[in-house]
């Protein structure tokens, strides 16, 4: 069908009812090559109960209770001094960038803002959004595969805490959690942030998820075990091979929600304008161990707050 301005897609009836136009952009956004594929399109075109693969991660229930629940009782806009966490997922060309912003509060997940842009360089519209939230945001997540290493040097060099996520490499190995250890569960960090996300939407602790292509892409998320037992989220190629395009909103959300690993170090606060400045490097101040006091650098770890009163007598910063 011509979907050309004025066409056919155009021409309804009764235009107050549902358009041909929407059908056709819910097709080209939802349809995945088959039923099984295309939850949002079964239940939200054709009004049927969508039969949803066995394989996917997001169940259409978990996802239509979030939804229904933010339109019956939308989160409330009471400004709040809770730390803010956001998750960027970026693209180019015909991929979307997009950003997620989320607040915890009382076991609660709750979305406070998300857009999304599609460009060439999306780097301008990112910082003008997050720039509004600067005041409360703790932890800028971005994925810094690809393209996206240097849209978050961009970020740090605005000054947003940002953390690069390799969702790739592998989880943190907890044995003592016996067979829940992360690195005993899933392939990857991916799949690890993936299930938690899914955890809580079937626990009902997301509030807030209205975005309709959101929901569609973590419907048609699918995920599969391994030679070891362990769970892997579909790759995007073998997605692709069955129509599914990159999930980009549902990534986005999934890093607003992660956990990464943290890396702690300690610097002068001398160096703290040459960190700023973006060059991501770390200055070694090594020889300052000659000119202190051996005792000036050693913690008492049963001390309370002793590695607080060096930082006060040194001027440091973590």
């Amino acid at each position: 069908m011509d979907p050309t301005e004025g066409g056919p897609l155009d021409q309804n009836p009764i235009p107050y009812l549902v358009t041909k136009r929407w059908v056709y952009d819910q097709y080209q956004s939802w349809w995945r090559g088959d039923e099984a594929s295309s939850p949002h399109w079964m239940s939200r075109v054709l009004a049927e109960f969508p039969a949803q693969a066995e394989d996917a991660l997001f169940r259409m229930i978990w996802l239509e209770r979030a939804r229904q629940r933010s339109i019956e009782a939308p989160a409330s806009n009471v400004a709040t001094s809770l730390p803010l966490f956001a998750g960027v997922d970026v693209g180019g060309g015909t991929a979307e960038t997009v950003i997620y912003v989320c607040e915890f509060r009382e076991g609660r997940i709750r979305i406070i803002g998300m857009d999304a842009w599609r460009a060439q360089d999306t780097r301008g519209q990112a910082v003008r959004f997050l720039s509004q939230f600067r005041s409360r945001l703790c932890l800028v997540n971005v994925d810094a595969i690809g393209i996206g290493h240097n849209f978050a040097l961009h970020l740090r060099s605005e000054r947003f805490p940002v953390e690069m996520v390799n969702v790739a490499l592998p989880c943190q190995s907890k044995p003592n959690l016996g067979e829940n250890d992360p690195a005993r569960r899933f392939v990857n960090q991916k799949a690890c942030f993936y299930q938690a996300l899914a955890d809580a939407l079937e626990r009902d602790q997301v509030d807030g998820l209205t975005d309709e292509e959101t929901i569609g892409q973590l419907a048609g998320i699918r995920w599969e075990l391994d030679s070891q037992g362990r769970i892997k989220i579909e790759s995007k190629e073998r997605a692709r091979e069955r129509g599914v395009l990159s999930p980009d909103r549902a990534e986005a959300l999934m890093l607003a929600l992660c956990k990464p690993p943290r890396k702690y170090e300690y610097y002068s606060a001398r160096d703290l304008p040459q960190i700023q400045s973006g060059s991501g490097e770390r200055p070694n101040h090594d020889d300052d161990l000659d000119r202190r006091p051996s005792s000036s650098r050693r913690f008492d770890a049963w001390a309370p707050g002793s590695i607080a009163r060096y930082l006060r007598r040194n001027g440091g910063a973590w």
